[in-house]
């Protein structure tokens, strides 16, 4: 039976939590409808209230003006009084709309305080006398008390022509009427669940919504309209973690899962199963700490399930509550975002959660952008979008700007594309980011101000999607191209934060106006880091469009979606895992600039790299573990203990040894299925791998491969690996030193020049860049039973946010081992042959100077011992 819920419910309950957690949003859902004006055409769909076809947070009770037709929208939210006394609401909205208000945080005790009969103009809240709007469009006085939380939920309709809905109130501590601002709601509590018609949570999701918990016991009824099989999920949000304790969170599954907790893989159990429980390692988590969440889920045939619980030792096992979950997007130091896919109307809205909306100015249209819509701008006076007089910086002294620019290779002398100024006046100037035609060649963008020091720029091509960013940090500006840096200059902000700022031109009044398009704007209120401005350029934009064809996010399924589906499909565009880290392209030094290393750390030689990805870890047992279990018996054989290929007939490429005599596996075979070993009572899941061999190390890479949709690299019978193909390989040792660096040139490790026990797990002895006071083995992974290594992730990460490139376990690479070149390289990928494969970065077993980064190490490509494991790397596509 439908469930038919309306209410702008505003319901009185004492808060146990603070406004402040999740402050500033209401969940806007919208549903396509058959066009009639009257909200029985909302209420009657099918898909209602279950499964909206679009949804969205957004920062005040104010709908979008002029959006489209045909459709109907709910917002839910919590409203958070700032004063005890009474309260007046009104509604106004094109076509029909409801507003209710609850006396408790049960949407079920709604009342009906407030509604628009047929339609109003925007914001027009004071046609009560019978007109349009009618009587009822003001509620009556409503006593609320402050420190108590109520539930909203607004019912609107659209049939045709003008659209728009709008809340406002009046009351204690709110003087004078006033649209209902984010800094009373709150959101509704739950993870974003998105919704994939197929296993592979591939393409656009057929259908996104809110869930409370995920408790699903499906059996083999539906998991989407019509489909109860191969389909799959993903649920992202924060977990607000109620107390300081050791939590272990699980997943029950039918069939497989893998779970995320702030970019960590805790549970990776992706194949075929009967419902099963897995349980993490046990996590430290502090009161009031935020930890997001990412759980993926697929059904292949027969019952279904997916449970996400927790507990603690003072808390038994649950299933996550609702109120200890949040999918409301927040992105800490995001001041605004402007992703300018709207398409039609007036407006460009923010994303970010601040509420900072643009106002398109003079004759401002749309245009098919990079991703999406974009901005389209002829580089006529007077057209810009004001996105009003604030500060970026938030008082930081700090700034990054970041967005994609198309230059039409024409237009004026001066051409910003975004700025901060009242006028041409110097002494009113801010900042700005500025392109000139008056160049040789023409088009030099740079970030400068009047009278001040410009960046080093670069020449912006014609005609082509170019991504421009810009940091600044109070003293030094950094400038960008597709996430690469261009180069450096002191620079200081003008005297003016509360100045116009504005977008497709860099003066107040639309003055030197930029001519082409502009896609996905962001601002940043510090100046972001070159890993993360890269992360930027290589993140696909999310927007909350779900209708699974319209890939061009258009509201509409045309012959354009196909040409975007036939080059998506061609071109085998497969997402980037989020255990998978950008590293930037760029030169640097490699080898041994202390001499104080090994004949073979030179000469020191220029190297430059292209940007690729790095697991921010060694892969893990529990990863090893999930690949062998997924290809045992129709791809691998067990011989003694030791893994093999199915079709090696002569055993000659081992894997892995899992043999009961070998106590240094981490990973032992048993009734015809792998598992991970325990060592001193405690699970080695989250432990680098181990005695894993070159051929095991290249397998899994294979296997990860075709498990994810991508080409294979490496020749299973002569073992070379193609990089042409788009799939996991080894590091290279030049990507492997260079991203050990981090980003630091001429360090001996990949944090500085001296080593302690707090920063790796490494034998530590007398050595003068040795500082650490504890001596010999590390003394927390010390155990007594060998190997004595140590989580992944248990230390502090790199500048490229990666862990353990130091000690801990040394990792193959892919390249033959050979002399180094004297000459420049660029992306160089070793000797074509050799007896040994390269492996590099220290492990637990070995002092500070073999954990330096220019150590190089070798071995035979067969051999496999507790001291070897390795991580993947994927080339940009």
């Amino acid at each position: 039976m439908k469930r038919v819920c309306f209410s702008i419910l505003v319901c009185l309950s004492l808060v146990f939590t603070t406004h402040a957690d999740d402050a500033g949003n209401l969940l806007f859902e919208y549903y396509w409808t058959d066009g009639q004006p009257v909200l029985d055409s909302l209420l009657n769909q099918e898909s209602y209230p279950d499964w909206p076809d679009r949804m969205e947070w957004r920062t005040s009770l104010e709908g979008k003006i002029d959006w489209r037709d045909a459709y109907g929208s709910r917002v839910r939210g919590y409203l958070h009084p700032p004063a005890d006394g009474e309260y007046t609401f009104w509604i106004a909205s094109d076509d029909q709309s409801q507003l209710w208000l609850s006396r408790d945080t049960d949407p079920a005790h709604a009342e009906l305080i407030a509604r628009v009969n047929v339609w109003t103009m925007p914001r027009d809240f004071d046609n009560l006398g019978g007109g349009q709007g009618g009587p009822e469009q003001r509620s009556a006085a409503i006593p609320l008390e402050v420190g108590k939380k109520y539930y909203l939920e607004v019912l609107q309709v659209e049939g045709n022509g003008g659209d728009n809905l709008a809340v406002a109130w009046q009351g204690s501590g709110i003087p004078e009427r006033q649209i209902l601002a984010g800094r009373y709601l709150s959101s509704l509590d739950g993870l974003k669940g998105e919704y994939f018609n197929n296993p592979n949570l591939t393409s656009s999701p057929s259908r996104v919504r809110l869930d409370p918990v995920v408790d699903f016991s499906w059996g083999q009824g539906e998991i989407l309209p019509g489909q109860a099989d191969l389909c799959s999920a993903r649920w992202t949000g924060e977990g607000k973690i109620p107390s300081t304790e050791t939590y272990i969170f699980y997943v029950a599954c039918d069939d497989g899962a893998r779970l995320w907790l702030d970019g960590k893989l805790l549970i990776n159990a992706w194949w075929d199963q009967g419902q099963t429980e897995y349980a993490s390692e046990p996590i430290p988590l502090l009161s009031g700490q935020r930890c997001w969440i990412r759980l993926e889920w697929y059904e292949n045939q027969g019952d279904a399930s997916c449970r996400l619980l927790w507990s603690n030792r003072s808390l038994a096992k649950q299933v996550i509550p609702p109120d200890r979950l949040s999918a409301t997007p927040v992105t800490a130091d995001l001041v605004g975002r402007w992703m300018c896919d709207e398409g039609v109307g007036g407006m460009v809205y923010d994303t970010s959660g601040n509420g900072r909306n643009g106002i398109l100015r003079g004759n401002v249209t749309w245009t098919q952008g990079r991703v999406g819509k974009a901005l389209a701008l002829g580089g006529n006076y007077g057209d810009y979008v004001d996105l009003g007089n604030w500060d970026p910086s938030e008082g930081t002294g700090q700034l990054t700007v970041a967005h994609w620019l198309y230059w039409s290779g024409s237009g004026g002398e001066w051409q910003g594309t975004m700025g901060k100024r009242d006028s041409w006046n110097a002494d009113e100037m801010m900042w700005q980011v500025e392109l000139t035609t008056n160049s040789d060649p023409p088009g030099y963008i740079n970030f400068t101000r009047e009278n001040g020091n410009p960046s080093q720029g670069f020449t912006l091509p014609e005609r082509q999607w170019v991504h421009v960013a810009v940091t600044f940090d109070g003293n030094t500006s950094t400038l960008y191209r597709d996430g690469q840096v261009v180069g450096t200059s002191a620079f200081s902000f003008g005297a003016d934060p509360s100045s116009a700022l504005t977008l497709g031109a860099c003066e107040a009044d639309g003055g030197n106006p930029w001519k082409g398009y502009i896609d996905d704007v962001r601002l940043y209120n510090r100046a972001l880091t070159a890993a993360e401005v890269f992360k930027i350029v290589t993140d696909e934009a999310s927007v909350y469009s779900f209708g699974g064809a319209d890939l061009n996010k258009d509201y509409q399924v045309n012959l354009e979606d196909f040409v975007m589906f036939s080059g998506q499909w061609l071109a085998q565009v497969v997402p980037i895992p989020e255990d998978m880290v950008p590293i930037p392209g760029g030169t640097f030094q490699m080898g041994d600039s202390f001499n104080e290393g090994a004949p073979v750390e030179f000469p020191v030689h220029t190297v430059t790299l292209s940007p690729f990805y790095m697991s921010q870890h060694a892969i893990t047992n529990s990863q090893y573990c999930a690949f062998l279990n997924a290809a045992y018996p129709s791809q691998l054989k067990v011989v003694s203990g030791v893994v093999y290929a199915i079709n090696d007939a002569g055993n000659a490429y081992l894997y892995c040894d899992t043999s009961t005599a070998n106590q240094d596996s981490q990973i032992a075979f048993s009734n015809n299925a792998f598992n991970v070993r325990t060592k001193g009572g405690r699970s080695m899941g989250n432990d680098p791998m181990v005695c894993v061999s070159w051929y095991g190390a290249a397998a899994y890479c294979n296997w990860r491969s075709h498990h994810e949709g991508r080409q294979l690299c490496y020749n299973m019978s002569t073992w070379t690996c193609d990089f042409n193909k788009n799939g996991y390989r080894l590091p290279t040792e030049a990507q492997r030193e260079y991203a050990a660096r981090g980003g630091l040139s001429g360090k001996r490790f990949p944090w500085g020049n001296t080593i302690t026990h707090s920063q790796a797990n490494y034998y530590s002895m007398e050595e003068y860049y040795d500082l650490s006071p504890t001596k010999g083995y590390h003394p927390t992974w010390n155990d007594g039973i060998k190997p004595y290594t140590s989580p992944v992730g248990f230390f502090t990460p790199n500048g490229y946010g990666l862990y353990d490139m130091a000690g801990n376990v040394t990792e193959w690479c892919n390249d033959w081992y050979g002399s180094y070149s004297t000459s420049p390289q660029i992306n160089p990928t070793g000797p074509a042959t050799g007896n040994w494969r390269v492996r590099r970065g220290g492990l637990w077993a070995v002092s500070a100077f073999n954990c330096r980064v220019p150590m190089r190490d070798a071995g035979e490509p067969g051999e496999r011992t507790y001291l070897y494991g390795f991580r993947v790397v994927l080339d940009l596509d």
